[in-house]
């Protein structure tokens, strides 16, 4: 079937085509299914229109698939062919949910492909399934907003039915983040200020380790999210993740200076000596992890106790002077109030009592401070 595979169709194509079937050869024209090409694919991928045509007139299933699970429209979608896809959806029987073997449906195919005219298209039809899964439990939306398309975005958030805080959640594939959530950590600044416009969008949305879009973007350290985040009306600050952190806690642990900037501003952050379930305040978290620029931060903040007793039963100094930590003790000691006599936990220690016993070099940095 030369006629098939060139770049076009002419009237000889079509009356060779219908000499077929008057010979009662649809099923030979149309093949069976799982096999590995069709003339209807060959003809979608090929754009030979007048072929397409002829062979849906004359009820060539339009949903058959190929061993891939690809189906003409599939296909039509995949290789941006508009007039195919057009032809298709007119076409009685066609199924416009039909997946491949990854569980995609044309509209998946379309968002992937970024093809906006096909994407409209397929839009258009009342039988289409926005909200369809693949094999990986992503959603049209959950794709676009992964992938960064804030066009694409756009046009789907259009849709009423469309599911703006459906999680992926496919336990081998990411924390079962929403379209927010996942856009949030991938850095996509345009598609996080698109999605903040929809009222329907949760902006406090938890993974399956509790962390919400806030504690993604203190990780990532992207400011611009997290500004827009701070933003929004509907915000949750202080939320906790499943460790009892906050984002407060986050941004100490993990030493994002411009977070515990942004977050100590915030009039929800009242108190900046919040305790997670375990008792550890921001400042006692920056002190263990040897994060300077935040414990320097934090001390500047009025609000902040600097005698504060720690998870482990111990104050900021204490804990910097047992870890040897000489840049954390500056910064610390520099720090007006600091109580250097006052042990955490019964039976604890003091600042004093271990660098009278232990160091020569802590005692000479505090004769300095003194």
């Amino acid at each position: 079937m030369y006629f098939i595979h060139g770049p076009g169709s002419t009237r000889k194509d079509v009356r060779v085509v219908k000499s077929f079937l008057d010979l009662g050869m649809l099923s030979f024209i149309c093949g069976k299914p799982g096999k590995e090409n069709h003339f209807l694919h060959s003809a979608v991928r090929t754009k030979s229109y007048t072929i397409i045509h002829t062979l849906l007139v004359c009820g060539i299933p339009s949903s058959i698939q190929d061993k891939y699970g690809k189906t003409p429209l599939s296909i039509a979608v995949e290789v941006g062919n508009v007039g195919a896809v057009k032809a298709l959806l007119e076409s009685i029987h066609v199924d416009i949910n039909a997946k491949d073997m990854q569980q995609r449906t044309a509209l998946a195919i379309a968002v992937e492909a970024r093809n906006l005219d096909v994407l409209n298209i397929l839009l258009g039809s009342t039988e289409v399934d926005v909200n369809a899964r693949d094999m990986w439990d992503r959603t049209p939306l959950w794709l676009a907003a992964w992938k960064g398309y804030t066009d694409v975005v756009t046009i789907l958030l259009y849709r009423e039915d469309i599911e703006v805080n459906s999680e992926q959640t496919n336990k081998d594939c990411n924390q079962h983040e929403t379209p927010l959530a996942i856009a949030c950590c991938c850095g996509h600044v345009s598609v996080v200020q698109k999605l903040l416009t929809d009222s329907r969008v949760n902006v406090n949305t938890r993974n399956t380790k509790g962390l919400t879009p806030v504690h993604s973007s203190v990780k990532q350290h992207f400011s611009e999210i997290r500004r827009l985040l701070l933003a929004h009306p509907s915000i949750d600050v202080l939320s906790t993740c499943d460790t009892g952190h906050t984002s407060l806690h986050t941004a100490a642990e993990f030493g994002n200076l411009v977070a515990i900037t942004q977050l100590l501003c915030h009039p929800q952050v009242v108190d900046p000596n919040i305790t997670t379930a375990d008792g550890w305040t921001p400042l006692g978290m920056a002190t263990a992890n040897g994060q300077e620029e935040v414990v320097e931060a934090l001390g500047k903040d009025k609000r902040v106790d600097i005698n504060a007793v720690a998870g482990e039963g111990k104050t900021a100094i204490v804990l910097a002077a047992e870890r040897m930590w000489f840049q954390g003790m500056i910064a610390l000691l520099r720090v007006g109030g600091v109580d250097v006599y006052k042990q955490g936990r019964e039976g604890g220690k003091s600042f004093m009592e271990i660098f009278n016993v232990q160091c020569w070099a802590i005692r000479k940095l505090y004769q300095t401070k003194l």
